[in-house]
């Protein structure tokens, strides 16, 4: 005689319940991940305009006349563009912001307010998104932006 809850009658039980446990455990991890992701990518974002800013911003353009501002603005984007492209970041993922005329630099108020913007236009690219009973995992935003800007002092 064998009692109505013994293990001879649960063959597989255990084996369905670690199935539905990892589905669940599997979405959670990759929501942690997948939101972290966007978020350091970010970050470094941020970090790689404030290198490229702090490169472009070598020269005191108080000093300068005309002639010589001009020519070192072009030096300036060398110099920003070239701290971008000695980063970790892939060359396709570091874009010019659409707002910044295709150049990284941009200069304003008569070369006293200095930024730095780049972007990556395809965050779905770097982490797949798992689409799941309607609901996305994880939700990115359309792009990616690392914006970085100075005021020059007189």
């Amino acid at each position: 005689m064998t009692a109505h809850g013994s293990p001879r009658r649960q063959h597989g039980a255990a084996a369905i319940e670690f199935a539905a446990v990892f589905v669940v455990f599997f979405l959670f991890f990759y929501a942690i991940v997948g939101y972290f992701m966007p978020l350091m990518i970010r970050a470094t974002y941020e970090e790689v305009a404030a290198d490229a800013l702090r490169a472009a911003i070598r020269q005191d353009f108080r000093r300068l006349d005309a002639g010589a501002q001009t020519d070192e603005l072009a030096r300036a984007e060398t110099r920003a563009l070239r701290e971008i492209r000695t980063a970790w970041l892939p060359e396709d993922w570091a874009v010019p912001c659409a707002d910044y005329g295709g150049n990284f630099l941009r200069v304003t108020e008569g070369h006293r307010v200095w930024s730095v913007c780049l972007r990556h236009t395809a965050p779905h690219t770097i982490m797949p998104q798992l689409s799941l009973l309607g609901v996305t995992i994880p939700a990115l935003p359309s792009e990616l932006r690392g914006e970085a800007r100075i005021r020059l002092l007189n």
